[in-house]
């Protein structure tokens, strides 16, 4: 059983030399100075990496160009507030002198005390409860009289 859509084609493809007749006529109206048998247009192929580019750039950036964009507004609002502000701010001078006496016995101490806390302990043995076996292994006692 056929398509409707290959009844319409069937019944309309001998239409298809008359459409290209009036286009034809249309044109040489509509450009008169315009040739008749002008060639084709030259495909030119680029190189594979510009038309990889070209691929990635349909597929990946045009149809998310707001996502891109706005993206694209959040890094140049993050550079803004990162640049900096062109005040100078003074170097604090690092002098460095020989801790006191009574720091460093204060730091012996807590090292020593740190030490005392750290110690690994040694675990007491811990008594098990003897867990019962099973009823079946129980000794069976018989006593006679």
């Amino acid at each position: 059983m056929k398509t409707p859509r290959e009844i319409l084609l069937n019944r309309h493809r001998s239409a298809g030399s008359k459409l290209d007749a009036v286009r034809e006529t249309a044109l040489a109206a509509a450009f008169p100075g315009a040739e008749r048998d002008a060639k084709p247009p030259v495909e030119i192929r680029a190189p594979f990496a510009i038309r990889v580019a070209q691929v990635l750039w349909r597929k990946l950036f045009l149809p998310c160009r707001g996502i891109w964009a706005g993206l694209a507004a959040i890094w140049l609002v993050i550079l803004v507030l990162n640049m900096p502000t062109g005040e100078k701010h003074p170097q604090l001078a690092i002098i460095s002198s020989p801790p006191d006496k009574q720091v460093l016995a204060v730091l012996r101490e807590q090292k020593e005390m740190l030490a005392q806390f750290i110690e690994p302990m040694v675990p007491s043995p811990a008594i098990r409860p003897k867990i019962p076996g099973p009823r079946g292994e129980l000794p069976q006692t018989i006593t006679l009289v």
